[in-house]
């Protein structure tokens, strides 16, 4: 890989975090994902899909709420704001929470540096797919991300 960012010749050097999107958005069909974005901590976004947008400061209080439930883990949230539209958690622990508004649940996992979020659409297939980035995750910890 390092190889490739030294080759001069290549036309582009393919940006990491479009391969993590990528890969998450390869499982839409599975779990009725519709858009998925990468986040620093910090706010800014590392990759996401088009027209996929969340404010720094939404992420920033997604931020001050997971390290709430780390220190406080029977304080559970009970509304995320992401996009200018508030949601009812579901479910929270320190590395993510599930909220809805009636037709449409996000999934939010908090890894070491960064914040996976994910736009699902199916009722039935929300759980799944919230393990399944759950694996994601500790995948980007173990990576130091």
């Amino acid at each position: 890989m390092l190889g490739g960012l030294l080759n001069t010749n290549l036309p582009f050097a393919p940006n990491a975090w479009k391969l993590w999107v990528d890969h998450i958005m390869k499982r839409k069909k599975e779990y009725n994902f519709k858009k998925a974005s990468l986040i620093y901590d910090s706010g800014a976004t590392a990759y996401a899909s088009l027209g996929f947008i969340v404010h720094q400061a939404e992420v920033m209080r997604l931020k001050l709420q997971f390290e709430r439930l780390q220190d406080f883990p029977e304080k559970t949230p009970e509304t995320i704001v992401i996009r200018d539209k508030t949601f009812m958690v579901k479910s929270a622990d320190e590395q993510q929470i599930v909220a809805w508004n009636g037709a449409k649940y996000y999934i939010v996992c908090r890894s070491s540096t960064m914040f996976i979020i994910v736009l699902c659409e199916s009722r039935a297939k929300v759980e799944a797919g919230a393990l399944w980035l759950r694996k994601v995750c500790t995948h980007l910890k173990n990576k130091n991300f």
